[in-house]
C-alpha cells in the first residue's frame, strides 16, 4: 500500500473523506524530534504490536474527527 508524508491540503478539513476510511492511518505531521524520539517510537510500536496480537486496540489510534 502506498504511504504519503503529507496531505493536500494540510491540515485536512474535519469533513475530509480520509478520516472515514478503515484502511487509512492518519498521523500528525510533526517536525520536532526529542533525543529519545526513536526509542519511544520503537517502544510504542512494540506495545501496539502486542496489543494487536492480543485482540486489543492500539495506543494513540485516531478514529475520525467526531461530530
Amino acid at each position: 500500500c502506498p504511504a504519503y508524508s503529507v496531505t493536500d491540503p494540510e491540515p485536512l478539513p474535519a469533513s475530509h473523506p480520509l478520516f472515514t476510511l478503515p484502511n487509512v492511518i492518519l498521523t500528525p505531521h510533526m517536525s520536532g524530534l526529542s533525543q529519545d524520539y526513536f526509542v519511544l517510537t520503537v517502544d510504542l510500536l512494540l506495545q501496539n504490536t502486542e496489543r494487536l496480537r492480543a485482540g486489543k486496540g492500539v495506543f494513540n489510534a485516531f478514529r475520525g474527527m467526531g461530530e
